[in-house]
């Protein structure tokens, strides 16, 4: 009992100086709750502890979006921009971007973390948004699962459904951890106008990516 009551102490006092913990720790006992009333597979129990363990360990998707939300709209834009600012000037596609272009996606781009062997989309998916790897990897796979390429931080991917509105020519599956940020197709239509520079670097590179794809399925 005096142990459990230490234990307990040292978690309280943990859990009050470090947010993440507080909020990893709630999960945990969110998903014991659950787990009374109803049954999930063990191999379920243990993935969902392994996400709740990678948010602690991790910390940037609790971090950012946490944060962000704390904020007043007068600050949330600036703190926003200033976060993403230079993850977003290192993608090729961005580069030489105006300051204006890039204060705008960063305001837009939404922050969505993926689990490993978690299928971001599949072959013949509807697609309409376009995902940018911050951290981690993931493979591209073809319409028969047959591997094609890896994907890593920097890299992004999805443009050809974002520019042609079509199904996915193509399947992601994620291998590890990752976090992506994500463009937003209603986005991407008001850049259109306003950064056609942007757009059209864009366009080039989907019509690149889907050659290579009907290239490889020609042979």
């Amino acid at each position: 009992g005096v142990i459990g009551y230490l234990i307990g102490s040292l978690v309280s006092i943990l859990s009050k100086k470090d947010p993440v913990v507080s909020n990893y720790i709630e999960n945990v006992e969110l998903l014991t709750h659950t787990l009374k009333r109803r049954d999930l597979p063990v191999s379920l129990q243990k993935r969902i502890l392994s996400y709740y363990s990678y948010l602690r360990d991790e910390r940037m998707g609790y971090d950012e979006s946490t944060f962000l939300e704390s904020l007043p709209e007068s600050l949330k834009d600036e703190t926003s921009f200033h976060l993403k600012k230079d993850f977003i000037e290192e993608i090729h596609l961005f580069k030489n971007a105006s300051d204006k272009f890039i204060y705008e996606v960063a305001l837009k781009l939404e922050l969505v973390v993926a689990i490993p062997g978690e299928y971001i989309f599949k072959y013949g998916d509807h697609g309409k948004d376009m995902y940018f790897i911050i951290s981690g990897q993931l493979q591209v796979l073809g319409k028969d699962g047959e591997f094609i390429n890896i994907l890593k931080e920097g890299d992004f991917f999805g443009e050809i459904a974002l520019i042609k509105s079509v199904t996915r020519s193509a399947s992601i599956k994620a291998i590890s951890y990752c976090n992506l940020y994500v463009l937003k197709s209603q986005t991407f239509k008001q850049m259109i106008d306003l950064h056609p520079e942007i757009v059209e670097q864009i366009e080039e590179k989907a019509k690149l990516r889907e050659q290579r794809l009907v290239d490889r399925n020609l042979r």
